[in-house]
């Protein structure tokens, strides 16, 4: 049935996968770059939803869902980048992590950034790099690495051979893999290793790369909350930046063998003002709605819960639809709701 979600159970560590259409969509891109199919990225076409029918223009949007009911539009085009959005609570940042753990299965090198305004904020401190006016946030950056380390395959962090001669003195590594190793053995420079691992990401066409980031908006922040000599640093200042939102602000930019995806954060002010942070890039991002609920998703993540948390008792029609009301179909309310239960 449409829109609703599909249970899969993973028999090496019995993990319930809860999967919806945008993360579907997306991956069905990610196997098609697996495969070694030829990137459809030419000048888009106008389309019809398989939903309920309404014709979306391509000159008007590049938004990867239908104006008129917001689903995803299928079978989704390959992009360099897709940006996840949606309200607060809808699920965006499990959408991606989905996407990440789906990418990593189908063999792909991905590294991905759980919280841009932790990288962008956090951290103990800030010095200044070997490159002019960067600076390394060694401890944010360090979490990254030494979470791509853990999450991807080794081997095929062996099979990925840097292609950046300036890359590889650098660091005396011939591979992404010694390239992390040598990374972690020298955290000042943690952030200058994530910028050369995302740059040979762009480049690497022996083994597919993905690039994910959550809450992407705060990386077009006017200000960070570190300083140098008493002035605020911006996002860019800061090793690393630059390279995540490449994919977003070059339009020229293309993955050798991999895309991007992004997720927005509705829960992260980041002191835009007025101005999202759509409306400063260069060009319109390729966005896909992660959106509440539909009746059958909803259904079928209530059951899910009723079984995960052994409620006894059935939930009649009438319940389900006063859960809906309550929860206005949003993923993280229906949870907590369902947590106390």
């Amino acid at each position: 049935m449409k829109g609703c979600m599909n249970e899969k159970v993973f028999d090496k560590d019995t993990i319930r996968v809860m999967e919806r259409e945008p993360s579907a969509e997306i991956i069905k891109v990610l196997r098609g770059i697996a495969k070694g199919e030829k990137a459809s990225v030419a000048q888009d076409e106008d389309w019809e939803c398989s939903h309920c029918g309404f014709t979306n223009y391509a000159a008007t949007t590049k938004r990867m869902f239908c104006a008129q009911c917001a689903r995803v539009r299928s079978p989704l085009p390959e992009r360099r980048s897709y940006v996840l959005q949606g309200a607060r609570g809808s699920g965006k940042s499990i959408e991606l992590a989905r996407i990440v753990q789906e990418a990593r299965s189908e063999g792909f090198v991905a590294v991905m950034v759980a919280s841009a305004w932790n990288y962008t904020n956090a951290g103990a401190f800030v010095a200044p790099s070997e490159r002019e006016n960067r600076f390394e946030q060694p401890g944010g950056a360090r979490e990254i690495l030494e979470a791509a380390a853990r999450g991807n395959s080794r081997d095929q962090l062996e099979r990925l051979a840097l292609q950046s001669e300036e890359i590889k003195r650098r660091w005396d590594a011939p591979t992404m893999a010694a390239l992390m190793d040598a990374a972690l053995e020298r955290p000042a420079e943690a952030s200058t290793a994530l910028a050369d691992v995302l740059v040979e990401l762009g480049t690497s066409r022996e083994v597919p790369a993905l690039v994910a980031v959550d809450e992407v908006s705060c990386l077009f922040a006017a200000s960070t909350h570190h300083f140098y000599q008493r002035d605020p640093l911006a996002p860019d200042d800061i090793l690393g930046v630059s390279e995540l939102k490449r994919p977003l602000v070059d339009y020229d930019f293309r993955f050798a063998r991999g895309l991007a995806v992004y997720a927005d954060s509705a829960s992260r002010p980041v002191g835009l003002g007025g101005k999202h942070f759509r409306q400063i890039l260069p060009h319109m991002p390729v966005e896909v709605r992660v959106s509440p609920y539909t009746d059958d998703e909803f259904k079928a993540a209530v059951d899910h819960y009723r079984d995960a948390y052994d409620i006894d008792d059935p939930f009649t029609p009438t319940e389900v639809r006063a859960l809906m009301m309550c929860t206005q179909r949003i993923p993280k309310l229906l949870y907590e709701r369902m947590l106390l239960s």
